[in-house]
């Protein structure tokens, strides 16, 4: 009998024990996400760093890592900081929206910060081989084409371009992709591939598109040798072109080379 009350002043006191930890932590993280709005950062990842420190494998306590990884990439401008933390998020974790979120952002930090486009065309390509039909797979398909080409890895792209336009052929990435492609060619010295491409993009885009790929066409035939088609390709966008000294610069170029061809 004595065993028994024993068992349940003990029973009862860790109860009593883990709804205390509970609410400490809810208490803590309620602190935590108070400071984070009132835009006190680092006063916010010190409180939710004590959740952590109390419970790391617990709901709060991965709550709290993914806060803190979350302020230090996008308030704090902490990218290998936030590296850290959401590849430890990773680690603790099996919810899919928290690991899809923490995957994607972990591949654009590569791009976008580092401008490391190996790290980030591997992080792209595992995110889409485990999940090939998240919502964002266009978004993601165009990003590993785009690590590919700034890696000069051109073939890589083309066929990363092909494969997005036609698994998503009327999404947006899908008509950037189509002049990514072509650009793609054109880097690969396939001009006679890449100008029908870049002419169907002038015969169905009416925007800044359109103008990009005349100004890549001209690039084309400017390598093919036709200064004079260049040329003109050239005057056309020189209201149009984003950057209008660039064309500039490339019209006095043609024309020095038209001038030094006639000597």
């Amino acid at each position: 009998m004595i065993r028994a009350r024993n068992f349940f002043v003990i029973a009862g006191g860790l109860f009593a024990l883990f709804g205390c930890n509970a609410n400490s932590s809810k208490n803590q993280f309620q602190l935590a996400d108070k400071l984070y709005i009132e835009k006190k950062y680092d006063a916010s990842i010190h409180e939710f760093e004590k959740i952590i420190q109390r419970d790391p494998l617990g709901s709060f306590g991965v709550e709290a890592l993914n806060r803190i990884a979350m302020i230090q990439h996008l308030y704090l401008d902490l990218p290998e900081d936030a590296l850290k933390s959401y590849k430890l998020l990773l680690k603790r974790t099996d919810d899919q929206e928290i690991r899809r979120e923490a995957q994607t952002v972990i591949a654009n930090v590569y791009f976008e910060r580092f401008s490391d486009y190996e790290k980030s065309a591997e992080q792209y390509k595992e995110i889409l081989e485990t999940d090939p039909t998240r919502k964002d797979a266009d978004y993601l398909m165009y990003r590993l084409a785009r690590s590919h080409f700034l890696q000069a890895k051109f073939d890589k792209a083309a066929q990363s371009y092909r494969e997005l336009m036609n698994r998503f052929p009327s999404t947006d990435y899908a008509r950037k992709a189509a002049l990514e492609l072509a650009n793609s060619l054109g880097s690969l010295g396939k001009c006679a591939e890449a100008i029908p491409l870049f002419e169907d993009i002038v015969k169905t885009e009416t925007n800044e598109l359109k103008t990009l790929a005349i100004f890549e066409m001209a690039n084309c035939y400017e390598t093919l040798d036709d200064l004079d088609k260049s040329y003109d390709l050239l005057a056309g966008i020189q209201e149009t072109y984003p950057n209008p000294s660039v064309i500039s610069l490339k019209m006095q170029k043609i024309k020095r080379r038209k001038i030094l061809r006639r000597r």
